[in-house]
């Protein structure tokens, strides 16, 4: 399984499009949403959008709120909290 991580650089359209190719080719994938410079609004409104279009697990990077609230995995970057606080 290969971990892709969104480069939201890439326009919102061209970024959904080839996350679906890679789907649609029967890579097994997980994708990470990673946004550090997106407001929480926008943050939790790409992630909503990833996960209602993709079929691969999602991870929300370093955002434990997030990832509640939107029932996803999530990544723990070195510099975020611990996992043994998380749980």
């Amino acid at each position: 399984m290969i971990v892709v991580i969104t480069d939201w650089a890439l326009g919102e359209d061209r970024l959904l499009a080839q996350l679906a190719a890679a789907e649609s080719a029967g890579v097994p994938m997980a994708v990470q949403h990673r946004n550090p410079a997106a407001s929480t609004r926008t943050y939790v409104a790409q992630a909503q959008r990833l996960k209602a279009q993709l079929s691969s697990p999602l991870f929300v990077s370093a955002r434990l709120d997030v990832a509640l609230a939107l029932d996803t995995h999530l990544h723990l970057p070195a510099w975020a909290v611990r996992p043994a606080d998380v749980r």
